[in-house]
Parts: C-alpha cells; sequence; structure tokens
C-alpha cells in the first residue's frame, strides 16, 4: 500500500506542471516582466467558465514549453485584478491569449486554444505571420492613455466602494456625478477655446498680410525716389559731355 501512494503521488507530481510554469501578472509587475523577452499571456477571469475549462489546457502547454522553448514565458492576468493592463489591452472576452516579443503584442484566435496549435504557434514561430498591433500597441503612446483610463477608472471605482461603506449608493452615485462634473468643467476651462484660436489665427493672417503690403508699398516709393535721381545724374552726365565738345570745337 506504501508503495502504491508513493507512485501515485511521483505520477500526479510529474502529470501536473509545476506552480512556476506559469506567473501571475498583476498592474504592478506588468510592464517590469513583460516589456522584454518572450511571452504568451492569457486574460481570465474566476467566473468565466470557459478560462475554467480552458486551465489545464493552459497549464499542459505552460509545462511543455518549458523544454521545448523555455525563452518563451507563461503568464496569466486576472482581469478583475488587473483592470489597468486588461484596459491597456481592450480586452473584450475571455480567455484572450497574446504573444508579446520585446513589445511586440500578436492576439492569438481561437485556434491556439488547442495545446498542439499553441505549442507550434510559439515554438515553431508561427506568430510571425499575425500581424502585430501598432496604433493600439499597449506600450505605445496610445496605450499610456488607456493606461490613464484604467486608473482613473480603478480609483473611481475604490472611492465609490468606500463611499458606500458610509453613505447609501444613491448619495455616493450623487457625489461621484458631482465630482465628475466639476472635473470635467474644470479641465475644459484650462483647454484652449478652438474657436478662439481659430479666430486668433485669423487675426495674425490678417497683420502678417498688412505688413507684407506696407513694405511692398515703402519698396514702391523707394524705385520711384531712385528713378528722378538717376535720370538727373544722366542729364547731367549728357550736358557735360555736350559742354566739352563745344568747347574742342572752338579751339579748334
Amino acid at each position: 500500500m506504501l508503495l502504491v501512494a508513493l507512485a501515485t503521488a511521483v505520477h500526479a507530481q510529474i502529470a501536473s506542471p509545476p506552480s512556476s510554469a506559469i506567473v501571475d501578472i498583476t498592474d504592478a509587475n506588468f510592464d517590469e516582466l513583460v516589456g522584454s523577452g518572450n511571452w504568451v499571456v492569457e486574460f481570465y477571469a474566476d467566473w468565466c467558465g470557459m478560462c475554467t475549462r480552458f486551465n489545464p489546457t493552459y497549464e499542459a502547454f505552460a509545462a511543455d514549453l518549458l523544454t521545448r522553448d523555455p525563452t518563451t514565458r507563461v503568464a496569466r492576468i486576472n482581469v478583475e485584478t488587473a483592470t489597468i493592463t486588461s484596459t491597456r489591452f481592450l480586452v473584450q472576452r475571455l480567455p484572450t491569449l497574446f504573444h508579446i516579443s520585446n513589445k511586440a503584442v500578436r492576439q492569438l484566435g481561437h485556434a491556439a486554444f488547442d495545446k498542439d496549435t499553441l505549442t507550434a504557434i510559439v515554438v515553431d514561430r508561427q506568430y510571425e505571420a499575425i500581424k502585430p498591433w501598432n496604433i493600439a500597441n499597449p506600450f505605445s503612446y496610445i496605450g499610456s492613455l488607456l493606461w490613464c483610463l484604467g486608473w482613473t477608472t480603478t480609483q473611481f471605482s475604490k472611492g465609490f466602494s468606500l463611499l458606500t461603506q458610509y453613505m447609501p449608493v444613491w448619495a455616493a452615485t450623487m457625489v461621484v456625478v458631482f465630482i465628475i462634473v466639476f472635473a470635467s468643467l474644470g479641465l475644459a476651462s484650462a483647454l484652449p477655446n478652438p474657436l478662439m484660436a481659430q479666430q486668433q489665427y485669423a487675426d495674425f493672417i490678417q497683420e502678417q498680410e498688412a505688413k507684407d503690403k506696407k513694405k511692398a508699398a515703402e519698396g514702391a516709393d523707394g524705385d520711384d525716389d531712385t528713378k528722378p535721381l538717376a535720370t538727373s545724374t544722366s542729364a547731367k552726365a549728357s550736358k557735360g559731355s555736350s559742354s566739352s565738345g563745344d568747347a574742342r570745337k572752338r579751339r579748334a
């Protein structure tokens, strides 16, 4: 009996992947870990039935990848706790798989939910045929804006939960709406008015055109003043030449 129990324990340890095969990612350590190297990341939720059914397949894939491609790490992100990261990746369905290679993000399709297919995508580098995200890349400028949006949403959610501990839900809702309205008005007053900016630009163009016309007029007046001077100078020179010719004739 002891040998049977020992054999069963050894078999279970070999069949199940080690706990370190999958890395749990949070909002706090996402950029530090996933910002470099090759990763396969799953977004999931505890209440998601499909995620629960896919979990054994994903764990077996992670264990297999430890020996076949140890340079690629496998991770998972809980959308309920890592709300900021989920917002950056625009997660809309669960589970969702991504391949990330040095900040190049590629979303894997439904075919990747098969263990052998997912392994081939990574080991045979089939992910290179998938076009990476450009504008919506979570590491880009747009990703930074989405990070701010996710952070703001998270803070409002925490604040709302705190308010509901001390007042009714309707009162907490009114407080949140009040804050959002006044924050929006303050932001609108701080930003430049596009109509005013357009009018200022039109005034600037008119001022520049007036200056150019004035310079052109001054240049034309300068040309008119130099023409009589040139004419009188040439006339004097011609008169001097004729006087010199008359004097030579008289001497002759």
